[in-house]
């Protein structure tokens, strides 16, 4: 749907029109990235009615459209019976298809028999008179043009049961989906069939019984040149990251995609005000994916798009001019162009860029960067500070301090430094920080401070007053977890094999004892002349690894008397592997405690992640590993529920990834996991 921030001038409304261009189902998949909104099976309810239209040609739509109520079809079948003869009303108004809407449609009353015999299928917007079905290649039946199944539609709550016994179905059609010229009628379809046969093949008619009724379809009047709608008039803090949503009309760039020339690049560059062309390289630039696709999709739907760009602060400078635009193939290689941006189009100016009256203003920080992440080693921030008074005595500095629950300072410093004072003009300062990893606590947030420091006379403290602060968001994810589990994985040489290309191939009991001996630091082994398997001999290059991990009691092999090096890890025969470890390092107790300490399936009384009740399975005394289990778990080493509940880590896995084994490692070693 257009944004709410968007409210363009919209020229009158016509009918639309021509032949109607067919829509496969992999373009409305495709569609909901620019666009904004849902596919359309997966569209939630609409609580407006779209906005009146203005009225059509009746003579013309008397003239064309088919009745209301039109006997079932079934192709090759017999007559529909009268048991079939069932009502289609729209009762809703007008579809602009530009600015999208709702179509709901309401059936004539059905009996019990009608219910009993028959199943509904799929909802579509069709064109007048069309049987909707597409002779193109790996099209569907009916979503080839625009709709979604019924079944779908119940989910999303799009499906009314009414007191008179009809039901009401609710399609929700995106805006500039629907593509069609002027003159194009348009008919909403119904379709069902007998519930004792199997739902209709998707791409064939099948046993499908239709309904239709006639449907009004309205469009705005499209851009004659290039426009582009921004969600905000300038932008006024170029300093700190921009978020924009941009609406693009009359788009015309073209290219094959993802074929030797790329993706529609959109761009921004700096302009000369005098010569209009671009100065160096682009400011910024985001790939952005066509959505109208036929053979290939190499342009937009209806020539239009809509995306959020976020613009990393200090990238825009105070009154300078940019230019917007796309390069429909992918952005040109070095020394392509005459000068910069000359390939570009669609080309137009971009909003005013300033800063408010520095002198007016108090003084103020701006962060641009990613967000900061105990698990990386420096975290790197582009600090801008305006507004900065000046001084007869004394300096400025940086301080980053926690905070508690309640945003009040705890007092206490994790990292400062002085900023220097050649590099402070009119009150601004701008600074690249790197903060290290180490110097940020998991369990706490944190402010980014601007001090002023007053030196006093004696041995009397300094003076510090704060002048601005900032609050800076900590990233403990899943992914700077496994980035973090990656590095130190590799820069130590633990575990054997791990390039990162082979992150996820399974890992095997060779492998993880290899790992766990390096972890231990190599050690002297008093090696026997004969293996105690039979399957590795002594000059086997891991031979000492091995008879380590035997004589410390992390493993004796199978019961065959082999050990079966090559044989792929379960996470719980893994979770074992590291409790025997810890057990033999003096830094697991051989046996644990009987009292129940498992985090608790009560999302409110867990400090970390709810534990899923299937997790008691597996630590039962009559589950094979549960005292490793439980181990793991109570480590917070492996088998909790991260990322707020969407991915469990289960005991379950026949197979351990590289991947995998590398965060239990990384985890036992450095406290367990902390993500929240």
């Amino acid at each position: 749907m257009m944004s709410s921030f968007f409210k363009p001038a919209r020229g009158a409304r016509r009918k639309v029109a021509g032949a109607s261009l067919a829509l496969g189902l992999t373009q409305l998949l495709g569609v909901s990235p620019l666009l904004g909104v849902s596919p359309l099976l997966a569209l939630t309810p609409v609580a407006a009615q779209p906005a009146p239209a203005s009225p059509v040609n009746t003579q013309q739509a008397t003239t064309q459209e088919t009745p209301a109520r039109q006997m079932p079809q079934v192709q090759g079948g017999d007559p529909a019976s009268e048991l079939e003869n069932i009502d289609l009303k729209v009762t809703t108004g007008p579809l602009n298809i530009s600015q999208g809407g709702i179509v709901s449609v309401t059936t004539s009353p059905l009996s019990a028999e009608f219910r009993q015999k028959y199943t509904f299928h799929e909802l579509a917007l069709v064109e007048r008179g069309s049987t909707y079905v597409h002779v193109g290649h790996h099209n569907y039946v009916p979503l080839t043009q625009y709709g979604g199944m019924v079944e779908d539609l119940k989910q999303q709550g799009n499906v009314r049961e009414n007191p008179d016994g009809s039901l009401t179905f609710t399609l929700v059609v995106p805006a500039q989906v629907v593509e069609a010229q002027e003159g194009t009628l348009f008919d909403t379809v119904l379709t069902y069939y007998p519930s004792n046969e199997y739902a209709p093949d998707p791409l064939t008619w099948s046993n499908r019984r239709i309904i239709r009724t006639p449907t009004e379809v309205v469009q705005d009047a499209k851009p004659t040149k290039t426009t582009y709608l921004f969600s905000s008039p300038s932008i006024e803090h170029p300093e700190e990251d921009t978020t924009l949503t941009v609406e693009g009309f009359h788009i015309l760039s073209k290219s094959t995609f993802w074929g030797p020339e790329g993706p529609a690049v959109l761009t921004l560059y700096e302009v000369n005000p005098v010569t209009g062309q671009g100065i160096g390289s682009p400011v910024f630039t985001q790939n952005l994916n066509y959505t109208r696709c036929n053979q290939y999709c190499d342009s937009f739907l209806n020539d239009h798009f809509s995306t959020a760009i976020t613009i990393p602060g200090g990238t825009l400078k105070a009154g300078r001019q940019y230019r917007i635009g796309f390069y429909g193939g992918g952005y040109p290689g070095p020394g392509s162009e005459e000068y910069p941006g000359a390939w570009m189009t669609d080309v137009a100016d971009f909003i005013p860029v300033g800063t408010p009256e520095q002198d007016a203003a108090p003084t103020s920080i701006y962060v641009s960067g990613d967000k900061m992440s105990p698990y990386r080693e420096n975290n790197t921030l582009k600090v801008t500070v305006l507004g900065l008074p000046p001084l007869t005595k004394g300096y400025y500095r940086f301080s980053l301090q926690p905070i508690d629950d309640h945003g009040r300072p705890t007092g206490q410093k994790s990292w400062e430094k002085v900023i220097p004072a050649e590099s402070i003009q009119k009150g601004r300062t701008a600074q690249t920080l790197s903060l290290p990893g180490y110097a940020l606590n998991f369990e706490v947030a944190y402010r980014l401070f601007v001090e002023k420091v007053t030196p006093n006379q004696g041995d009397a403290v300094d003076s510090v007053e704060q002048v601005a602060s900032k609050d800076l968001d900590l990233d403990i994810s899943q992914e700077r977890e496994m980035e973090a589990a990656r590095k130190w994985i590799v820069n130590r040489q633990i575990l054997p094999g791990y390039p990162t290309d082979r992150d996820w191939e399974s890992v095997n009991r060779r492998s993880v004892t290899v790992a766990l001996y390096r972890l231990a630091g190599a050690p002297q082994v008093e090696l026997p002349a004969v293996s105690p398997y039979t399957d590795i001999t002594p000059d086997d290059p891991d031979y000492t690894a091995i008879i380590w991990a035997r004589q410390r009691g992390i493993t004796f092999g199978w019961v065959d008397g082999r050990f079966h090096p090559n044989e792929p890890l379960s996470d719980r025969s893994t979770a074992a592997f590291l409790y025997r470890y810890q057990r033999s390092q003096g830094e697991a107790s051989p046996s644990l405690p009987t009292s129940p300490s498992l985090p608790d399936s009560n999302p409110k009384k867990q400090k970390h992640f709810p534990l899923s009740s299937h997790w008691r399975l597996w630590i039962s005394p009559e589950t094979a590993f549960s005292r490793e289990s439980r181990w793991a778990i109570e480590q917070r080493i492996w088998g909790y529920m991260p990322d707020q509940g969407y991915f469990y880590e289960s005991f379950d896995g026949f197979k351990m990834s590289y991947r995998q084994v590398a965060v239990m490692l990384y985890r036992m070693e450095h406290g367990g996991s902390h993500l929240r």
